[in-house]
């Protein structure tokens, strides 16, 4: 199988970008979230980045830009019959790329504890936080990467 990682080319592509989120991070909320795009999906401080088989996204992420080289990583997700395949890491080591021709000097993400927080400080990532819960009942944790110098 050949995999692409790049950005979604059509708002089709970002359509089912978000119904593999639904599907994946929806599993540990309390509640099932909306499959619609919100505005903040097209801002202009963030892109998307996505590993594609074919034409089907199988892994994807949103990267925000927070202000003055500080992004975050949010909506990270890899469909479950995907994972444990090195296609999370890809995505990562790609968006961080991203990120960082962008003028990232730091990304942060929120993480659940146990198995997917160790998949991130593999990556690099070290916690910055105690728990917490977040609104729709998933205990995280911030996590933090510097990627670059920072230029006041």
């Amino acid at each position: 199988m050949t995999y692409e990682v790049r950005r979604p080319n059509t708002e089709e592509e970002l359509q089912s970008i978000q119904q593999l989120r639904h599907a994946v991070l929806d599993q540990a909320r309390l509640h099932q979230t909306d499959t619609a795009l919100s505005p903040a999906d097209f801002a202009d401080n963030n892109f998307h980045m996505a590993v594609f088989l074919g034409s089907m996204p199988v892994a994807a992420l949103r990267g925000d830009l927070l202000g003055r080289g500080l992004f975050q990583f949010q909506k990270v997700a890899t469909a479950t019959e995907f994972q444990g395949q090195g296609l999370g890491t890809r995505l990562m080591q790609s968006a961080e790329a991203e990120a960082i021709a962008l003028g990232a000097h730091s990304i942060i993400l929120a993480s659940r504890e146990g198995r997917v927080q160790d998949f991130y400080e593999n990556l690099g990532f070290t916690v910055m936080s105690a728990p917490f819960t977040s609104p729709d009942g998933v205990k995280n944790l911030w996590m933090e990467k510097w990627v670059g110098p920072y230029d006041g």
